[in-house]
């Protein structure tokens, strides 16, 4: 009698097991397949999309998501994947089905359905899938359903959202960003991977530097001109190196019709707590062109705050202020080319010496400049270095003329060795604390 009721009780558990699995119905599938670079349904792909929409009943909730081939870059193809779903998603309004049902995602070409290496795979891969999820059905044949009763179903909703936030599959390849300017090649995985977390911050201006509180001089004071700058940043939860090195490209600028000073020599520097800058070893920089365009490369492993310089030449210069004036601090920033020097004196003065390279155009020159007047602080924010009164005019970096027979040298860059400020143009753009 026992076992009779144990083997029973069984039976029973067994019955309402593969009752729930029976009752537990799966989403419709159809495909939508796009012609390369399209984002239009075709009138095929209308054809037997209507025709599968045709089979069904009632529908309580669709799913989209968008998918291309490996062509192209991922910006783009992420655009591209979401305009098909646009376009789906379009084709069911005209055909009567309320917009609030449809939920929508799209991928790109992060989740391929076949390799990209034949044109057969990338073909498959230019997709749009639509599920749509009965509740149940009242009868199944080989996995097909004959009269599905549509409406949603949570549990496979959270199945379907899942294949977006899968984990990202070792995909081949690189792509480059643009990021104001600078090229930035990274590998697929690397950027699907890193695509929430990852911040890259180029910095191509001494003003921007400033901003950033980095200079252009290095942990012992030597002066150094930036070929571009680059700030990257790993944000939680990610941590640790890159799969493969970024391929960080800075042009080589011109400002304002005017060649800035270009680089003979750069070398990669890492920034340091005091933002400074220290020579490393890791990586080089080498000069190529791009569409005829000269750009400045180098690889970053890890994230860090990595530098493109050269070593300057250097000249003592004084600033001096009215009296009674005393400079706390004193930032000299230059656009054209990259360059930011801080200089500080132990205690308050009027006069502050400082050693600046010659190889600068001073009318793209600009001060920022902390003072005190009596009990009173005051500041001056890019005021033009023209707006100086300079002295003692000197001549440095005499360079002869290429290819050319003259024995005398041209002098070819100018400096002053003393800046002064007078009161009136001191009022004009001192700003008070608060």
């Amino acid at each position: 009698m026992f076992k009779i009721r144990y083997f029973t009780g069984i039976a029973l558990l067994l019955l309402v097991f593969v009752s729930r699995l029976i009752g537990q119905v799966q989403p419709l599938t159809h495909v939508c397949y796009f012609d390369n670079a399209e984002s239009q349904l075709s009138l095929p792909e209308q054809r037997r999309l209507s025709a599968f929409l045709s089979e069904i009943s009632s529908a309580d909730s669709i799913r989209l998501t968008g998918h291309t081939d490996d062509v192209g870059s991922i910006a783009y193809n992420l655009k591209l994947s979401a305009d098909r779903v646009a376009s789906v998603e379009s084709f069911l309004v005209e055909r009567g089905i309320d917009r609030s049902m449809i939920s929508s995602g799209y991928s790109g070409e992060r989740i391929p359905a076949q390799s990209n290496a034949s044109a057969a795979g990338r073909a498959a891969n230019r997709r749009v899938e639509v599920f749509l999820y009965p509740t149940s059905s009242d009868l199944v044949r080989d996995g097909i359903y004959s009269t599905p009763l549509l409406t949603t179903d949570s549990t496979d909703i959270a199945v379907i959202d899942s294949l977006d936030q899968d984990s990202t599959p070792k995909i081949e390849g690189d792509t480059t960003l643009n990021i104001e300017g600078v090229l930035v090649e990274i590998s697929k995985y690397d950027y699907y991977r890193l695509e929430d977390c990852l911040v890259i911050q180029p910095i191509m201006s001494g003003s921007t530097a400033f901003e950033n509180d980095l200079t252009t001089l290095t942990s012992g004071g030597d002066l150094l001109m930036s070929c571009g700058m680059v700030n990257i940043v790993l944000q939680e939860p990610c941590f640790g190196c890159f799969d493969k090195p970024l391929k960080v490209r800075f042009p080589e600028k011109e400002y304002q019709n005017v060649a800035c000073e270009k680089c003979p020599a750069p070398q990669l520097f890492n920034a340091t707590s005091d933002g400074r800058w220290t020579p490393t070893s890791k990586g080089k920089i080498r000069k190529i062109r791009l569409d005829g365009r000269p750009y400045y490369e180098m690889e970053i492993s890890c994230p860090s705050s990595t530098n493109c310089d050269c070593h300057l030449g250097k000249i003592k210069t004084k600033f001096v202020l009215p009296r009674r004036h005393d400079i706390i601090s004193l930032n000299v920033v230059y656009d054209c080319p990259t360059a930011n020097f801080e200089f500080s004196s132990r205690k308050p003065s009027r006069k502050v010496k400082a050693e600046l390279p010659c190889r600068l155009i001073e009318y793209d020159a600009f001060v920022y400049m902390t003072a005190v007047h009596g009990r009173d602080t005051f500041y001056l924010d890019r005021v033009p270095l023209c707006e100086f009164k300079r002295s003692i005019w000197k001549r440095c970096a005499a360079e002869r003329k290429k290819n050319s027979l003259w024995v005398i040298p041209r002098w070819q860059y100018k400096y002053y060795s003393k800046y002064r400020l007078r009161k009136k143009k001191l009022a004009r753009y001192r700003r008070r604390e608060g």
